[in-house]
């Protein structure tokens, strides 16, 4: 989820399944440079959640290899970004036994790869150079408190 504060003190908020960002996403590259170039947002939060669906998903799919292929093929491809992390961090991941653990630390992960891709995306870099203030964090949400969490990734510049 992103969050850009904005046009008439409001929010400007785009929503995807687990919150996955690519650098060759359309979408999400057209949303962030309208944002930034075109009304002026300083701030965008890239906002996790517990007991997120896409996350569980990949895990489901990790334990049952089999799945319903035929279905999910869409949904598994656009979740491919997220389930490369939990390959590259499964170690880590499995010696969490607690399922909510589990989930939750997958999804800051995830907020902080997507926090390093919007830092890296060709729109936030070419308004950094003229001199804009492009502020990216990482947020989650805790679903069960109904509070937002800091994951101190904030970059800025």
């Amino acid at each position: 989820m992103f969050r850009f504060k904005g046009f008439c003190r409001g929010y400007y908020i785009v929503k995807n399944i687990a919150n996955s960002v690519t650098k060759d996403d359309i979408n999400s590259n057209a949303v962030l440079e309208y944002a930034v170039g075109h009304l002026g947002i300083k701030d965008i939060v890239i906002g996790g959640h517990t007991y997120c669906g896409g996350i569980s998903f990949i895990l489901e799919q990790t334990k049952n290899k089999k799945g319903n292929q035929k279905e999910s093929k869409r949904i598994s491809k656009w979740l491919m970004p997220i389930q490369r992390l939990y390959e590259e961090k499964r170690s880590e991941l499995d010696d969490i036994d607690d399922e909510y653990l589990k989930l939750r630390k997958l999804s800051e992960m995830n907020v902080k790869r997507v926090v390093d891709i919007v830092n890296g995306l060709d729109s936030i870099k070419s308004a950094r150079s003229k001199g804009k203030v492009i502020n990216v964090h990482g947020w989650i949400y805790l679903m069960e408190k109904g509070i937002f969490e800091d994951l101190k990734v904030t970059k800025s510049r």
